[in-house]
């Protein structure tokens, strides 16, 4: 799960995000690690995109891209971990939007 605001600002395309996504899924297979799922939130509220301006469930530390993993992966979050570089992170909040 990854938020992706450089799309909303215009500094790179979805299409260029995804070209680096499977680059990276390319090496981590070839390491032997299968990712199950990539979630990323391109919204801002104050994207410079418009399209891409949004204020979503889905950018961390709110919870849509983590629901929607919850519910394709069947995981029981329970028994899981969240990891994170920033402690926000993994507060996934569930803020009404």
């Amino acid at each position: 799960m990854t938020n992706q605001s450089g799309i909303a600002r215009g500094l790179y395309t979805e299409a260029d995000y995804w070209r680096l996504t499977h680059h990276m899924q390319t090496q981590l297979s070839a390491a032997g690690v299968r990712l199950s799922a990539v979630e990323h939130c391109p919204h801002l509220p104050d994207a410079k995109i418009e399209g891409y301006r949004l204020d979503c469930s889905c950018r961390k530390p709110r919870t849509g891209m983590l629901d929607r993993a919850t519910i394709a992966l069947n995981i029981d979050l329970s028994a899981s971990i969240l990891v994170g570089d920033r402690a926000s992170d993994i507060q996934a909040d569930a803020v009404p939007v």
